[in-house]
C-alpha cells in the first residue's frame, strides 16, 4: 500500500469514529471537501499544513495518519448520505 493511500484511510477512520461528515471536517480545518475526499481516497500528496490542519480538525496527532495498517485493509464504511436534521447551508 502506498504511504498516500495509508495516510488516506487512516484519515477518513479518524473523521468517521467522531461523527463527521467532510463538509464539516474540512470547514474545520480549513481545507476544501473536494480535496479531503481527494486526501481520503489517496489521490493528491497531502502538505504538512493541510494535514497539520485535519488533524487539529479530527482532534488527532498527525502522526495517526501514518499508522501502519494490513496490507489488506479496507476504507471505513461511510456516513449516511444527506445533510443532518436543522443544518443549513
Amino acid at each position: 500500500m502506498d504511504i498516500k493511500t495509508q495516510v488516506g484511510i487512516n484519515a477518513r477512520k479518524a473523521r468517521l469514529l467522531r461523527g463527521l461528515s467532510q463538509d464539516e471536517a474540512s470547514f474545520n480545518a480549513g481545507l476544501d471537501r473536494t480535496y479531503v475526499g481527494n486526501l481520503e481516497r489517496g489521490k493528491v500528496n497531502a502538505t504538512i499544513e493541510s494535514l497539520s490542519g485535519l488533524a487539529a480538525a479530527l482532534g488527532v496527532p498527525v502522526k495517526d495518519f501514518f499508522e501502519d495498517l494490513p496490507d489488506d485493509a479496507e476504507l471505513p464504511s461511510p456516513l449516511r448520505g444527506g445533510r443532518k436534521a436543522g443544518s443549513r447551508r
